[in-house]
């Protein structure tokens, strides 16, 4: 959490709209499936499987669909476990055939509790570890967002501030990654 995964997908999706990826990815629709809100609004697994399953029967016909799954961990039950939500029987058919494209966002511990295990899942998943930015990187990443920022809070951030941020959240704090850190310090600052 923390390291940027939202914007990774966000620049990910941009790209594919404006036709600056690989040919076959070019043009499509990026969605992101709120599978908590699924799950939430249902009154059983089955009824959860039923919508899931129109959900990917709908992406398939309309063939230019990547869906976007965020905490994939929390829908994938524990082998013999009970009482959690296990969505990977109904979606490695699909993905088995390639017939919709699915990213699914996990944290490591629970890749290595819950997904590793299950080889079905390993099959059709390409796994892509994203690591926390150096400081150089971040400073970048906090550039760029800067005028956002400015705009909205009517503050002039100067680069000195934002150096000092950065040097501050590294220093002083331990319980969050980059850019996180330093986004919710300068947030605080501002």
């Amino acid at each position: 959490e923390g390291v940027g995964k939202d914007r990774i997908i966000l620049d990910f999706a941009e790209m594919i709209a404006r036709g600056k990826t690989l040919p076959q990815l070019n043009y499509k629709k990026v969605f992101k499936l709120n599978l908590a809100l699924v799950a939430g609004s249902s009154k059983s697994i089955t009824e959860v499987q039923s919508i899931l399953t129109a959900i990917l029967n709908e992406a398939t016909r309309a063939g230019n669909i990547i869906l976007v799954l965020n905490d994939f961990h929390n829908f994938i039950g524990e082998i013999g476990g009970l009482g959690r939500i296990d969505v990977s029987e109904i979606l490695v058919p699909y993905l088995k055939s390639s017939s919709v494209q699915v990213i699914a966002m996990t944290n490591p511990a629970s890749f290595h509790k819950l997904i590793e295990p299950r080889s079905e899942l390993t099959e059709v998943f390409e796994r892509i570890n994203i690591f926390e930015p150096d400081l150089a990187q971040v400073r970048e990443i906090i550039e760029e967002a800067v005028p956002a920022l400015e705009s909205r809070s009517g503050v002039l951030i100067t680069y000195g501030a934002i150096k000092e941020v950065i040097d501050g959240a590294d220093k002083f704090i331990r319980t969050a990654p980059f850019p996180e850190k330093a986004f919710d310090l300068l947030s605080e600052t501002v």
